[in-house]
């Protein structure tokens, strides 16, 4: 893997902001779900926040590559982030007037969020063709998703150790400045116009996406992995997830 990537001006501001703005989303939605844990004592509402965030991303996921090839995904990476430190702004000055969050701001939050993610995350691999060479491809793909993979890792513990001592509203105010942190830097990535796609009509789409699914079908292989895959992400991880961190602090009465 060519660490040596991450030099390079553009992938190595695409990959960090990235990374900044999924730390945000993925603290926001664990510490969300503890609040709830905290302040209900319900398994069943607490894992229905983590849940809820699944839904726009599998909902809107196929979708958020048609918004992608209309629109510059430079604009698309700096607007949606500028919008995800907006929103956590709005709920943090309104959880400091009131102290609380009830159920349905937070399934609200959680939703506004999920949809934005659903868009950003496939955009960020867009970029990554047009700022690197085709030969450094498959490198620069997988320094991005180690980097996820560190967010996605660290982030539900880095929000618990915050949450435990500070409570929700630093955390909230953590995630605002991580999000208006991304979309700054992301305005100093440089892609040549002439690189970016415009043309796209929802029939190309369509049959893009059957093509893509028949795809699937007819190889075993992937079926197979898509199979583990659900059945990891969807029942025994959860399962873990949701029963470990329920037992520690209901049952053990740990922070």
């Amino acid at each position: 893997m060519k660490y040596s990537l991450l030099t390079e001006e553009n992938f190595g501001i695409l990959v960090m902001s990235g990374f900044i703005s999924l730390i945000g989303t993925e603290m926001l939605n664990f510490s969300l779900s503890l609040y709830v844990l905290q302040t209900t004592h319900s398994a069943t509402l607490f894992s229905t926040v983590l849940a809820i965030s699944i839904i726009p991303t599998l909902a809107l996921g196929p979708f958020g590559g048609v918004i992608i090839d209309w629109v510059n995904p430079k604009k698309i990476i700096v607007l949606l982030d500028f919008c995800s430190g907006t929103i956590v702004l709005f709920f943090t000055l309104y959880f400091l007037k009131n102290n609380y969050l009830s159920i349905i701001n937070i399934y609200t939050f959680t939703i506004l969020l999920s949809i934005i993610s659903s868009v950003y995350t496939p955009t960020i691999g867009t970029i990554i063709p047009l700022i690197i060479k085709e030969d450094n491809l498959i490198d620069a793909n997988s320094l991005n998703r180690l980097f996820k993979n560190f967010a996605i890792f660290f982030s539900p513990i880095l929000a618990g150790i915050i949450f435990g001592f500070y409570g929700l509203l630093i955390v909230l105010f953590i995630d605002c400045i991580s999000f208006y942190l991304s979309g700054i830097s992301e305005v100093f990535i440089s892609i040549s116009k002439s690189e970016t796609k415009n043309i796209i009509n929802f029939k190309s789409f369509f049959l893009n996406f059957y093509m893509g699914l028949k795809f699937i079908g007819n190889n075993n292989i992937l079926k197979i992995t898509l199979i583990i895959g659900i059945i990891i992400n969807f029942i025994y991880d959860p399962i873990i997830n949701i029963g470990f961190i329920y037992i520690c602090n209901t049952s053990l009465k740990l922070s």
